[in-house]
């Protein structure tokens, strides 16, 4: 998931992200101050790679146009590409949906694959914040089972299976592998989420149990 940057500083060109916590994203505000207009006159699109290009700009210098005009735009952060336009910071993902349909998207953009620089059209899709969460490709950094949902008991030596929804933790049963329990978990998350569940997620190098 991308957090949604603040406003950049026309003379450092410093950012300043608000990382917001889960209670605060259905209050989040997006930057939508472009039309569509404004960005295809700025950018060109390929809907195939997803990757933008900046257009001859008309309001900017000719060094400027010398230097970035057919060049690629944008700048790939630590979880999403951004380009900067008129000051403003604003997600590529966010611009494609944008450039490709007229209208800025009513809630977040997911990417289909879970990787938040593939920006390829087929591989965009509006989503509510918990179908974006629960497509989600990172796991949560204290597991080790390398399987999203899945748990070490380590008190009864047996894997564990459990969902979290809307603030409620599901208990999914106890297992002999983590795959076994992983399996349960899809089988929940699909129920729940449909399409924008999340089939696999696996670490490399995965252990057949932690250490007691």
């Amino acid at each position: 998931m991308c957090a949604e940057p603040g406003a950049v500083s026309a003379a450092t060109g410093s950012l300043t992200i608000t990382l917001l916590g889960t209670s605060d994203m259905a209050a989040k505000t997006f930057n939508r101050s472009l039309t569509a207009e404004q960005i295809r006159a700025a950018l060109d699109y390929n809907p195939y790679t997803g990757l933008f290009r900046w257009r001859y700009r008309h309001n900017m210098s000719n060094a400027w146009n010398g230097k970035h005009t057919g060049q690629p735009a944008g700048s790939n952060g630590s979880e999403c590409v951004k380009i900067l336009i008129n000051h403003r910071m604003y997600k590529a993902h966010r611009l494609a949906w944008v450039w490709m349909t007229g209208e800025w998207p009513t809630g977040l953009v997911d990417h289909i694959d879970g990787n938040p620089t593939n920006n390829i059209w087929g591989n965009l899709r509006e989503a509510t914040h918990i179908q974006n969460t629960a497509n989600a490709a990172r796991l949560w950094r204290h597991n080790t089972s390398g399987f999203r949902g899945v748990h070490w008991n380590t008190k009864r030596q047996v894997w564990t299976a459990r969902i979290f929804h809307k603030g409620t933790v599901s208990y999914l049963g106890r297992f002999a592998t983590p795959s076994e329990a992983h399996e349960a978990y899809v089988k929940a998350a699909t129920a729940i989420h449909g399409e924008y569940a999340r089939q696999s997620t696996t670490l490399p190098n995965l252990p057949k149990k932690p250490a007691a």
